[in-house]
């Protein structure tokens, strides 16, 4: 249902225009495996025509993926306020021990500061067990997992939901990337989440933390707090 809203809302601006730096590609990767997908913005995988939107529907390996996306700015954040969030509607597989790894990264966001503080958010449901980890690096390239700012450990079966958050020296632009790991036991069949890593806007709250608020009624939130430099 939390999908239904974020698409919802990325349909109301189907008729804007926006732009994007040029050197900025986000992009969905996914892995299997050795079967890799991999979908840059606006490429010919990618089945939103929306900039900052990032689409997957199909067959990675032994993984039906309904429906797998993932947004950056600029529909949604700023450089200097980045949200990335990956929706899966859902990921399946009959097989015993399917292990499939979803990432999503962008690049090119500035730092106002010598530090920033990064919250990052994973709830929903698995029959077999997720893992959630985020990554900043100050390379700035896609996919590099220099810099920690968050691991859920294993979570699951059941339905789950975590918020972490850490404090980081970073002074020149960075990349950001996030990755959701699903493994499917020999009776577990489906799973689906929505994970955000961000520095929300002052005013502004993201789908994914709202969505997310609205499972602490329902399950337990684990917090911890760390710093790094």
């Amino acid at each position: 249902m939390f999908s239904k809203y974020a698409v919802a809302a990325m349909l109301t601006l189907t008729g804007a225009a926006i732009s994007m730096p040029a050197n900025a590609v986000p992009t969905l990767r996914l892995t299997q495996r050795a079967n890799i997908v991999t979908v840059a913005d606006n490429s010919l995988n990618d089945s939103s025509t929306l900039p900052g939107v990032v689409s997957f529907a199909g067959p990675v390996g032994n993984f039906p993926v309904t429906t797998s996306t993932g947004l950056t700015k600029p529909i949604l954040g700023s450089a200097a306020h980045p949200s990335i969030e990956v929706l899966s509607a859902r990921v399946s597989s009959p097989f015993s021990n399917a292990v499939i790894k979803i990432a999503f990264s962008d690049t090119d966001f500035s730092s106002p500061g010598p530090t920033i503080t990064l919250p990052s958010l994973i709830g929903r449901t698995t029959t077999g067990s997720i893992r959630h980890q985020t990554f900043a690096s100050l390379s700035n390239s896609l996919f590099s997992t220099d810099i920690l700012i968050s691991d859920s450990g294993v979570m699951g079966p059941g339905g789950f939901l975590l918020s972490d958050y850490a404090t980081i020296s970073m002074q020149r632009d960075y990349s950001l990337t996030t990755i959701v790991t699903v493994t499917h036991g020999a009776s577990s069949i489906n799973s689906s989440f929505n994970a955000t890593v961000e520095i929300s806007e002052p005013t502004l709250i993201s789908l994914t933390t709202l969505s997310g608020l609205l499972f602490i009624a329902g399950f337990s939130a684990q917090r911890r707090q760390r710093r790094r430099r």
